[in-house]
């Protein structure tokens, strides 16, 4: 095993909200964590909605399965989005949500026409629909490879939004900003209530909008200063959620005149990465953190972050084959200021590293 006990670095190098270094942060969800090797081969039967001239997968309920797809539809109609997580089959509050709500006639008038709905069911009900058997047809196969890549991509949604339960519903801005998880009572799963519930949260929606609109406003500094205000009032969840105000941030300030900027393409990296690293792609996401600390914008106390993350990564992968990229990284990081305190922690992870190739040749 590649990852000592003293890689829990004091807070000088370890960012406590960098969640890729959660040891639990690998597909941990309770309602799903069991279903991740069998999504793996999923296919299911698909409805499609067109807008535009391309077609966008549904589900027999009519919602979504595809989170992009809602996201970017939600955004081009204006309208507000909605994440719902289930588990049918595997629990009677799922199931009897879904009979009630999702199922029922009035959803699709007095839902569908006014939001676009995400639903993740994680059940074994849903995978029993997707076993593809010898002779699969080619279009069965591709639909299978959509599902692959979709269900992953729902992990990681359900994992972002905390998801501790089922059912989960959550709305999002029409910008994608997260708004609230919306509460429904199990004595109550009616469309009328589903409709109340998330309607409770329109004054946030609204607000969390007006205050977007209001950083496309002003000088190069004061639009900064209203994007740092709004994403410094986000917790974990909604920074999460949070893409279109960091690529604003980015592509607003290309000089760091603000002296923000490079806060904001740190943020983007740990997103990115969040994302490679739940598909195991460590060694991608090791580099984009090396690829930052050759920014030139990029102070030297984020660039010895840069390195430390860079080596951090591939250590979770428990590869001998990358000690030497490790090295490599840890060694560039301490040279950027050898007499900090960060360089003591450096040369810690450096002996060890070292230590355990020389022990394997």
């Amino acid at each position: 095993c590649l990852q000592p006990e003293f890689l829990t670095l004091n807070k000088k190098i370890y960012n406590s909200e960098f969640r890729i270094l959660n040891s639990e942060f690998f597909f941990e969800l309770v309602i799903v964590k069991k279903l991740f090797a069998k999504f793996l081969i999923l296919f299911v039967i698909f409805s499609f909605c067109s807008c535009g001239g391309k077609k966008y997968a549904t589900d027999e309920c009519g919602c979504f399965f595809d989170f992009d797809d809602a996201k970017y539809l939600a955004k081009k109609k204006g309208t507000d989005f909605l994440v719902v997580i289930t588990n049918d089959g595997d629990d009677e509050l799922s199931s009897y949500f879904i009979k009630s709500v999702l199922k029922s006639p009035d959803f699709k008038s007095s839902v569908l026409k006014k939001y676009n709905v995400i639903h993740f069911d994680f059940s074994q009900k849903t995978y029993a629909k997707t076993q593809v058997g010898e002779g699969a047809t080619e279009e069965m196969l591709k639909q299978a490879e959509l599902i692959q890549r979709t269900a992953s991509k729902g992990f990681l949604i359900s994992r972002k939004l905390n998801c501790q339960s089922a059912p989960s519903i959550y709305r999002f801005s029409k910008n994608g900003f997260f708004v609230s998880e919306v509460v429904i009572e199990k004595d109550d799963y009616s469309v009328l209530n589903f409709v109340k519930q998330v309607e409770a949260s329109d004054k946030k929606s609204l607000e969390l909008e007006e205050q977007y609109k209001a950083t496309k406003e002003g000088s190069v500094v004061e639009r900064m200063k209203k994007i740092d205000s709004l994403f410094t009032s986000f917790n974990l969840v909604e920074k999460s959620f949070a893409d279109v105000l960091i690529k604003d941030a980015i592509s607003i300030d290309k000089t760091n005149e603000s002296g923000l900027v490079v806060k904001y393409l740190m943020q983007d990296v740990d997103n990115i990465t969040t994302d490679l690293c739940n598909e195991k792609k460590f060694s991608e996401a090791a580099e984009l953190y090396y690829k930052l600390a050759q920014n030139e914008l990029v102070d030297t106390d984020t660039k010895i972050n840069c390195y430390f993350y860079a080596a951090y990564i591939l250590a979770m992968t428990n590869d001998m084959e990358q000690i030497p990229q490790i090295l490599k990284y840890l060694e560039a990081g301490k040279a950027l200021n050898p007499e900090s305190d960060a360089a003591i922690e450096f040369d810690d992870m450096y002996n060890y590293f070292k230590e355990l190739s020389e022990s394997a040749e």
